[in-house]
């Protein structure tokens, strides 16, 4: 009998190619077909492995955030089933972040809130980091609690392009 490395090669290379093509589509803002090579990918992946991977982690973080970025019914399940399965730490922080700005846009800001208190800012780029400070910064202001609400806006304040109207 032959064995035929030829043809897992294959597999292992058409599998990554569903990852790279996800990654791909989603930096072109293509979402539609950036979901559906992450989920491609998970699929297969977890046909194959029973041992969950970076990549894995991040295949399905990426179907939770494109849901929610695209408001899809299914937005809040994903997310759940993914900071329940993602093992990757920043992954999973990375995640609160766009589930927060999700739970924000649309005002439901106790529960914005409690995923923006998950984020570590030192994983978010400059852009993600001034959001979070107005987002969080606005949900203290609204709960009257000032003294939470006044650094972050500060920090903030002098920022080119970004419009606070303030007291002063």
């Amino acid at each position: 009998m032959q064995t035929l490395y030829g043809q897992s090669t294959l597999f292992v290379a058409s599998n990554e190619k569903e990852f790279t093509d996800g990654m791909k589509f989603y930096k072109q803002g293509i979402l539609g077909a950036a979901r559906n090579a992450f989920e491609n990918f998970l699929q297969s992946e977890n046909k194959k492995h029973k041992v969950r991977t970076l990549q894995t982690d991040q295949a399905e973080a990426y179907i939770a955030l494109i849901a929610l970025q695209t408001y899809s019914a299914d937005a809040e399940k994903l997310t759940s089933n993914a900071y329940t399965n993602i093992h990757n730490n920043s992954v999973r922080k990375l995640l609160a972040f766009h589930y927060a700005v999700y739970k924000f846009d649309k005002k439901q800001y106790k529960e914005a809130k409690e995923q923006f208190l998950k984020v570590d800012r030192a994983d978010l780029t400059n852009d993600e980091r001034i959001s979070y400070q107005f987002k969080l910064g606005y949900i203290y202001f609204i709960e009257k609690n000032f003294a939470q609400a006044k650094p972050l806006m500060r920090d903030i304040k002098g920022i080119p392009g970004l419009h606070i109207v303030t007291g002063k």
